[in-house]
């Protein structure tokens, strides 16, 4: 797999067409919270116990709306949030969540888990906090992805860094059968990281899939398992591993 690249910024002085410099816009933690009692509580999950070999969940925004944010053009509109805590203790502190948001003047779809902010318009997923399941159900993952110059692209910020990196092929899997958007509109795997730096394929899935796959299971370059789709042949089980 490529490498992830950074977005870098700071530039002093505003080119043509940005809303705002680098250096006006709030880091996207603090544009989204106005304490950090829910991040620090997520990043100070710890499943190190002997008898336990869970890696750490690490609060990470998610979507390509980060990139123009970033660069001073916009401000996001739909983004997600993942914490990846596969030891599932961050479920009790949902409540936290909810609180910590800057922006209290909110509208929380259950259903969707989507939080829509009255005050920006930006909508943020939040099931993966919300429900803590291994894979993530979405009314359209493609709303995280964009291409830019022929390639399909997302971005990831995670907790504690200055400045999102972007993901390309790499990275991003889907139904292989597809092209373009399509490709990652109703099933995506994207490769982040745990709290320890190790990788974690994260599964995205639109509610309603119109077709039966099966699954293909390969390795990338650093021998960890990845999964990605096509859709089922005649005498395929749907969901199988081929």
């Amino acid at each position: 797999m490529a490498a992830a690249s950074s977005l870098t910024g700071g530039e002093a002085v505003r080119p043509s067409g940005q809303l705002f410099t680098i250096d006006q816009r709030a880091n996207i933690w603090d544009f989204l919270f106005k304490d950090s009692s829910y991040l620090h509580m997520v990043a100070g999950l710890n499943y190190s116990a002997p008898y336990c070999k869970i890696s750490p969940p690490l609060s990470t925004v998610l979507g390509y709306d980060l990139v123009p944010y970033y660069s001073g053009l916009q401000l996001p509109s739909y983004l997600a949030l993942l914490i990846s805590d596969w030891g599932g203790d961050a479920l009790y502190e949902r409540g936290r969540l909810f609180k910590s948001f800057r922006d209290q003047d909110y509208d929380f779809d259950e259903e969707a888990c989507e939080v829509r902010f009255n005050k920006s318009g930006l909508v943020l997923h939040v099931g993966d906090a919300f429900k803590c399941e291994e894979w993530i159900r979405m009314r359209d993952p493609s709303r995280l992805f964009q291409y830019h110059q022929g390639e399909l692209q997302t971005a990831a910020l995670y907790y504690h860094d200055d400045s999102p990196c972007r993901l390309g092929p790499g990275q991003i899997s889907g139904i292989e059968d597809f092209t373009g958007k399509e490709h990652i509109r109703y099933l995506c795997g994207v490769r982040l990281k745990f709290g320890n730096g190790k990788p974690v394929y994260r599964v995205i899935e639109a509610y309603d899939i119109p077709f039966k796959l099966v699954s293909k299971q390969i390795r990338d370059e650093n021998s960890e398992w990845v999964v990605g789709w096509r859709l089922a042949r005649a005498g395929e089980r749907e969901w199988s591993f081929v």
